[in-house]
């Protein structure tokens, strides 16, 4: 009778600190979905992509000072433009996907450990676990960004090729998996040791599987590099490529150390326990999960040793993490007292304690994921400023800015960076030369930069003047994840009569 009352009281905890960090996130989310500016210093470029695709322009052109796209494949920008046409351009249209996206991926999580345990409560901890996970990860999974999306067609892809054994799901399952390609080129990486696990335990699945999977994604690759004359295929596959050469020594070894260990000592040390037992019991059984396990903490290594590789990076890690250690607490709790029942109330109690350990080094402060209102009357009045200046006005780390007030927008720095620091000189060369021109012309009637140098600094300071800053308060409008950094210098162009107004 006890050990039946300290069962149900450790499953009441798991499912009160679980649906805790669940409910901390959907509130979070609402909270900010309708934040008119930039949560993450990136934002505002997918708004400008947005654009491109209502206006039926490719978001794919040869790159110039008018528009350089993300390195990312597109779907998640024409999910997020279907929602435009819903709900008008803006940021609550594109967060829409990402947090609907997020939703569904917690609800993925809990039918996986839900099917492989036979037991909703280590679903709900699994999906707590990633819940919880939102701050570390980057506070990520609501933004106007493509890895939510990415994340629900690559689990619902798992979740099909896990439960699911019929040829209708597998093609269902390649689908989707071609679907997250077209998302984000990760899919490959994470992908890939899922079919050679596949190829060994259930060759007809594999084949039926990754045959639709590499069709559909070579329609769609061919299509789009056919449709762009190869630009597609340059900003997608080529250019991430240049990237290597930025590798950040440092991250190589601290992926594993802080981004895992430190943040998740018990639950990767469960998960990892969890394979072993896994292995031990049956080997081919557990090839699966030893693929999407290696498939996930690659796909997040990998880009996490990139320079700029940002917390995001690791939200497949701890996705896949969060599904082991649902499964890893079921397997280690004892189900039924022993002849003596001590030992069995003893692991149970251990295990509550280390569960709740794990979600306390979780913990974080929930009003800093919020903007204040104070910032939102910074950027009211920012916006103000903008839409009163007579002619063009030039803002490279928030392009969408200029275009909300009126104005065209042109390409964001995060890509004239990658562009003019990773590219080879041939394609980078006319873009640097695009924008040294304009600045020498003048074109643009006022320009602001949110760091005190920039690449053209020099021809900056020849045509342009420094009119002061921004913003007085050093507290307002900096977002609340990604790189901080908001508009700072206000520069007017030298021998224009016509000033703008401030």
């Amino acid at each position: 009778m006890r050990f039946t009352v300290l069962k149900r009281l450790f499953k009441c905890g798991i499912i009160g600190v679980s649906c805790f960090y669940i409910a901390i996130y959907i509130f979070i989310a609402l909270s900010r979905i309708s934040y008119p500016y930039e949560l993450e210093w990136m934002e505002g470029g997918a708004v400008d992509h947005v654009i491109r695709v209502l206006k039926g322009e490719t978001i794919y052109p040869a790159p110039s000072l008018e528009f350089l796209p993300y390195v990312y494949t597109p779907l998640y920008h024409y999910v997020a433009a279907f929602s435009s046409l819903m709900f008008g351009i803006g940021f609550f249209s594109l967060r829409l996907p990402s947090f609907l996206s997020s939703l569904v991926c917690l609800y993925l999580l809990y039918l996986i450990v839900r099917n492989e345990t036979g037991d909703s409560p280590s679903g709900i901890l699994a999906t707590g676990l990633f819940a919880g996970s939102y701050r570390i990860t980057g506070a990520w999974l609501d933004i106007s960004r493509p890895d939510s999306l990415f994340l629900a067609l690559l689990l619902g892809a798992f979740y099909l090729i896990r439960n699911r054994s019929t040829p209708r799901t597998d093609l269902v399952a390649g689908l989707l998996l071609a679907a997250a390609l077209l998302t984000k080129q990760t899919t490959i990486t994470m992908a890939a040791p899922l079919g050679m696990a596949l190829l060994i335990t259930e060759t007809r699945r594999a084949i039926r599987i990754f045959a639709v999977f590499g069709i559909i994604s070579a329609i769609g690759i061919i299509i789009l590099h056919v449709t762009t004359h190869g630009w597609f295929t340059f900003y997608t596959f080529q250019l991430p490529r240049y990237f290597s050469i930025r590798i950040l020594q440092d991250e190589i070894y601290s992926f594993w150390t802080r981004d895992l260990l430190f943040h998740l000592p018990v639950a990767a040390s469960v998960a990892l326990l969890l394979l072993i037992t896994l292995s031990i019991r049956d080997i081919r059984q557990s090839l699966f999960f030893w693929a999407v396990t290696l498939g996930s903490l690659v796909g997040s290594w990998l880009p996490r040793m990139q320079y700029g590789g940002y917390d995001n990076t690791l939200i497949p890690a701890y996705a896949i993490i969060s599904i082991l250690f649902g499964m890893g607490i079921h397997t280690l709790l004892p189900e039924s007292p022993t002849i003596n029942p001590v030992p069995a109330r003893l692991r149970r109690m251990g295990l509550s304690l280390l569960v709740m350990l794990q979600f306390h080094i979780l913990n974080y402060n929930i009003t800093d994921q919020i903007p204040a209102h104070d910032d939102r009357m910074a950027g009211d009045r920012l916006q103000s400023m903008l839409r009163h200046v007579d002619g063009d006005a030039f803002v490279p780390y928030h392009g969408y800015l200029p275009s909300l007030a009126g104005h065209p927008s042109f390409a964001h720095q995060m890509q004239i960076s990658d562009m003019l620091g990773c590219a080879p000189k041939e394609i980078s060369h006319p873009v640097a030369r695009d924008i040294t021109d304009a600045l020498e012309e003048r074109r643009f009637s006022m320009i602001i930069l949110d760091q005190d140098t920039w690449f053209f600094q020099d021809i900056l300071d020849e045509n342009y003047e420094l009119v002061g800053p921004v913003f007085q308060n050093p507290d307002v409008f900096w977002p609340v994840t990604g790189w901080r950094i908001r508009p700072k210098w206000i520069y007017r162009r030298k021998g224009w009569n016509r000033n703008p107004v401030y």
